[in-house]
Parts: structure tokens; sequence; C-alpha cells
């Protein structure tokens, strides 16, 4: 005897699903037929262990109704290790190498081309895990949620790359540096040496020398620091948010 049940797939691959199993004398009253539920429930003594669900507990009710019927209920916890190997994992370290593309210096000409290989090597990986994960169009998964997070992400790190393409090709001093590629340099060299911005001597030696950037790749270079570090903290951030919300959030 097979049955089926609806699932809650908000927090998977940490989800604690709970199924009924309504049992009813079909066309009978409680007046013409007694279910008995007995005293144990659901007897586990046969149970064979699930590579991928546990069962966490079972439990038994009367219909509370004119109808002969009875319920039982079992709790099952799905198994996250799988998932957590093959498509958490995975993802992660795919994003951790999109944000490594602003270590490659943009005078190597590989940035664009590495930044683009890796964004298609995710697009591969998330077609696979979408066929992997259950279908349901009325929940989203959270997990759902943090690949689809990454993906913008990745995205947005591609165009910002071929910006910075672009603006490596600018020269001096027909494309003059205005005030934001300024402010953006300074600040990366003052995060890149903070010793430099303490002290109102030193700030000013540190506006009179890095006001003003030379060349356009030092614009990109500066950009490169602020963004390597914009993306690696959001990328850990939200990491560090996702899965313990997805593993704290399921309950019976």
């Amino acid at each position: 005897m097979e049955s089926t049940c609806s699932i809650d797939i908000k927090f998977f691959p940490f989800d604690t699903q709970r199924c009924d199993f309504k049992f009813t004398a079909w066309s009978y009253r409680k007046d013409d037929v007694v279910m008995d539920i007995g005293t144990d429930g659901i007897d586990l003594r046969d149970y064979i262990p699930n590579s991928q669900w546990d069962v966490v507990g079972t439990s038994k009710n009367d219909v509370d109704t004119d109808e002969s019927a009875v319920i039982f209920t079992v709790i099952i916890k799905r198994k996250p290790l799988f998932y957590l190997l093959n498509v958490v994992c995975p993802v992660i370290m795919l994003s951790l190498l999109m944000v490594f593309t602003f270590v490659l210096p943009i005078s190597s000409g590989e940035r664009a081309g590495y930044c683009i290989t890796v964004f298609l090597s995710l697009a591969v990986f998330l077609t696979i895990v979408a066929s992997q994960m259950p279908k349901n169009s009325e929940q989203t998964s959270a997990l759902a949620i943090y690949m689809l997070v990454m993906t913008i992400l990745s995205t947005l790190i591609v165009i910002i790359t071929l910006c910075e393409v672009r603006l490596s090709t600018r020269t001096l001093p027909e494309d003059r540096i205005n005030g934001f590629y300024r402010f953006t340099y300074k600040l990366s060299m003052c995060l890149r040496c903070k010793s430099c911005c303490k002290g109102k001597n030193q700030v000013e030696i540190l506006n009179k020398e890095t006001s003003s950037p030379a060349t356009w790749m030092e614009v990109v270079n500066g950009l490169d620091f602020l963004l390597f570090w914009l993306f690696i903290l959001t990328t850990f951030a939200l990491t560090a948010a996702a899965i313990p919300i997805a593993a704290s959030g399921a309950s019976p």
C-alpha cells in the first residue's frame, strides 16, 4: 500500500515533513464500525532505516466526525548531508571563484574570459541542481533563493569586469578622471594602508599623493581592491545567514 502527502520545501534540505494517513471504513458510521487504534500507534519494529529520511515521531488521533475513521501521523526529517556536499558546497566554491576575478590583473587580458567561464560553469551546475530539487510552485526553498542571489552577484561581477576592461583602455588627457573615480582610488589607498590615514599631516600627504591617480590602470586597480572585499564579504555574509536559518527554521 502506497500513499503520498504534500511537502513544505521552504527549508530544503533541512526540512521536516508531517504526513497524515487517514484510514476510513467507507459508508460506515461510528455506530456501525468502531475502529480501535490501539495503545502503541504505529509499530516501527519492522521499520528499515532510510538513506534519505529519518522518522522522528509518530502519533495517532481519532476523527471528530460521525464517520468511522482514524488518522496516523508520521513526522520525518530529511538527511541533508548529500545536498550539502553535492549542492551547497559547489555553489559556494564557484561563487568564491567568481569573486577572485578581481585578483586577476586586468593587464593579463584573461579576466573577461575567466569570469565568463566561471559564470557559465555556475549556470550549468545550477541547471543540474534544479533537476534534483523538489518541484513545487507554491513555495520556494531557501536554498533556491540563495542560489538565485549567488547568480545575481555573479552576473554583477561579469558586468563590472567588462566595464573595468573598458575603463582600462582609456587614456589621459583625452579621458579625464572624474571625482567619483578619484574618490574610489583614494578610499582604496586608505584601506590598504590604514596608518596613512591617521593624523592631520598624513591625511594632507595622502590627499596630495593619492587623490590624483596617474593612469586609468591605477583607477581600475583601486576598484579591484574595493570590489574584491565587497563581494567576498557579501558572499560570506549571505552564506553564514542562509545556511543557519534554513537549518534551524524547520520544525515538525
